[in-house]
């Protein structure tokens, strides 16, 4: 409440005279005591006791408020409320360590929080906080946060039915294993479990990207198959790329459906006896390793079958090695092994896998070298019964001559035999 002054251009009632320089005038209101300095007031002192505070400390049994409603310090209560923020350049604390105590902005932490002397709470000024129970963002742990110093380290569920709750570091059901993250549907099953060891599970797919675009994806279903669909189409858009320790590239799958690997294709290679196997072997610097190996484990089944468009077997090839072709067959040469049921005629070696190859050693017959000769021999006996044949021509012609001369002479002989009997007569 404001002094009233008295009017100081009226008469002093205290002096009955003029208000002179000096004159003093107690405030009933404030107790306050004022002397009279042409032309203001100045304060000079208090009035009662009670209407001001000592110096060296006193009691006030009412509140106190300053500029109206910006503080106010609550007798009854002991309340204070300050309309702005407040400053202090030692810690603030608020409690006592029988109940509940507080302290603000003490040594190298922005808050301390006990309870019954024993520290519950603390948050530093990097920004880092302890808490010895629970810490609660929402209305409950059945629709907000909740984060635990207890198995389940983090909680995350709403009051949707519908919706999943999320745990972060909670042990596993019936299971000593750690699970770093675990969503589970309101009826406990869980849909994501990531362990501490780096392992996880998942009840649906796993998408990245978007399959079902151009823009390209990769879906690990859980119907059990990956799914992986390229931006590009090319041969030079990889798909699947497998890289060493090295960082070589060692398996390629492109776009366009084409393949490249640095070392072998197996198939069957576990030897099953009921399955088709094959062997494709890349990049070897051994003679032991053929580029194509197939494997049959039914005796005279077939390693290699071709069938034309009809459907139709035109050609096979058997584990004993017997082949079969529709067609004609071009080849440079063919030999025949003429030793082959003798097994000392064959020098065996062993990779290392285990695979055992027979290499034959025995007499064989080339057939190319056979026929080349025969037929070497052919045309030389045609080129001798040419030749043969002009002599018997020739001959022929001689002997003509002669049996024509001999007619000749024989009829000389003839006519002079006549002669002669003639003259003998």
């Amino acid at each position: 409440m404001a002094s009233v002054f008295p009017d100081t251009s009226v008469t002093n009632p205290d002096t009955g005279f003029a208000w002179a320089d000096g004159d003093i005038w107690n405030d009933p209101d404030s107790g306050l005591t004022y002397s009279w300095y042409n032309p203001v007031w100045k304060t000079g002192g208090a009035g009662a006791e009670g209407n001001f505070v000592q110096v060296d400390g006193d009691n006030m049994t009412g509140n106190l408020t300053l500029g109206t409603d910006k503080i106010t310090l609550d007798a009854t209560t002991g309340n204070a409320s300050f309309a702005g923020g407040i400053s202090s350049d030692g810690y603030i604390q608020s409690g006592t360590n029988t109940g509940g105590k507080a302290i603000l902005n003490s040594g190298t932490f922005n808050f301390y929080g006990y309870n019954d002397g024993v520290e519950t709470a603390k948050i530093s000024r990097g920004g880092s906080a302890t808490f010895a129970g629970d810490v609660l963002s929402g209305e409950s742990a059945a629709n907000g946060v909740l984060i635990r110093g207890s198995d389940p380290a983090i909680k995350m569920s709403d009051t949707d039915s519908s919706n999943s709750e999320a745990y972060i570091g909670r042990t596993g059901s019936g299971t000593t294993a750690f699970q770093s993250f675990q969503l589970t549907d309101r009826s406990g099953a869980n849909s994501v479990n990531i362990k501490g060891d780096g392992s996880a599970t998942f009840a649906g797919n796993i998408n990245l990207g978007d399959v079902t675009t151009t823009a390209g994806g990769t879906q690990v279903s859980a119907a059990g198959y990956l799914y992986l669909r390229s931006a590009g189409t090319s041969g030079a858009t990889p798909v699947i790329d497998v890289y060493d320790s090295t960082n070589t590239a060692k398996a390629q799958i492109f776009a366009d459906g084409s393949a490249t690997f640095a070392s072998g294709i197996y198939g069957n290679q576990g030897a099953s006896s009921t399955t088709i196997g094959g062997r494709f072997v890349g990049n070897s610097s051994s003679d032991n390793y053929p580029a194509v190996r197939a494997r049959q484990y039914v005796a005279s089944g077939l390693n290699f079958q071709g069938v034309n468009a009809a459907g139709v077997t035109t050609w096979f090839v058997r584990e004993n090695g017997a082949s079969t072709f529709a067609n004609t067959v071009t080849a440079s040469n063919v030999t025949f092994n003429l030793e082959a049921d003798d097994d000392t005629k064959y020098t065996s070696t062993t990779d290392s896998e285990g695979n055992v190859t027979r290499v034959y050693n025995g007499a064989v017959l080339d057939v190319k070298e056979r026929i080349q000769n025969v037929l070497a021999r052919m045309d030389a006996m045609e080129a001798n019964e040419i030749t043969d044949d002009a002599t018997d021509s020739a001959l022929l012609t001689l002997i003509a001559s002669l049996s024509a001369r001999l007619d000749e002479r024989d009829a000389q002989i003839a006519a002079l035999t006549a002669r002669v009997t003639t003259l003998e007569s």
